[in-house]
């Protein structure tokens, strides 16, 4: 009997040393506008955004298009790691930076003469006792005529300590983080900015619609994330109303 306990407990803990506690196996990334960046004083026509995947791996189907890296246990072996929605990652940015040029008041109307292409050249993370996170996206604004106006390509390459919890933990930590300054930073450059802008002169300063209204939709999922903050709804309800909203803007 004490044979079978041992075993048993000997089975165990080879278990956890293969997996090395590796079990919530997706990451949040979960952009919210800052006020600071809220635009009030102009409008100007909504952007279209087109997002596409270019990771090779995606492209070639050996990994889902939800996939953002790899957490590595105590014996190297490795486990997927996806968006914690579970929703593509070119769907999810396509919709941040919607939301973001919502912020700076791009706003809804009948035509666009922008679009705002982004293609993900990479973007990947891999752990075992620390992080190695990289990122490069490239990003251009053209008119209806693909006149290219402006161009950037974007790129982050870091290593995050492990620590004493371990790299697991820091990547749920750092991720997000670098994730929203990668959004920013696309809208924040000046040329790309200016770019989706065009002349100051014909930006849309009479339109009826009122700054608030235009701004609904970013007041709503402020709202929506101190209700999660106060604990009034899951996570996984939040995630879903999120999308929800965003998905009927």
């Amino acid at each position: 009997m004490k044979r079978i306990i041992l075993r048993a407990i000997t089975i165990v803990f080879v278990m956890i040393g293969l997996t090395g506690c590796v079990v919530k196996q997706s990451v949040p990334l979960d952009y919210e506008p800052s006020e600071s960046q809220k635009n009030l004083d102009k409008t100007y026509p909504k952007v279209i955004v087109n997002v596409e995947d270019k990771r090779s791996y995606v492209v070639n189907s050996e990994k889902e298009p939800n996939y953002i890296g790899k957490y590595r246990a105590t014996y190297y072996n490795p486990w997927a790691v996806t968006t914690k929605s579970k929703e593509a990652l070119s769907m999810i940015i396509k919709r941040d930076l919607l939301q973001e040029l919502q912020h700076l008041g791009f706003i809804e109307l009948d035509s666009s003469d922008k679009t705002l292409l982004v293609d993900i050249v990479y973007f990947i993370f891999d752990t075992y006792m620390n992080a190695d996170f990289k990122y490069q996206v490239d990003v251009k604004v053209v008119d209806n005529n693909k006149n290219v106006l402006a161009k950037k390509s974007f790129k982050k390459k870091v290593k995050w300590n492990g620590g004493f919890m371990g790299p697991k933990y820091v990547v749920e930590e750092k991720l997000p983080i670098v994730y929203n300054e990668l959004i920013v930073k696309i809208l924040e450059d000046k040329n790309i900015l200016e770019a989706l802008k065009g002349d100051s002169n014909t930006s849309l300063k009479n339109l009826h619609t009122s700054p608030s209204t235009n701004n609904i939709l970013g007041e709503k999922i402020l709202n929506l994330k101190k209700l999660y903050k106060d604990g009034l709804i899951t996570e996984d309800e939040y995630i879903n109303k999120k999308k929800q909203l965003l998905d009927n803007y």
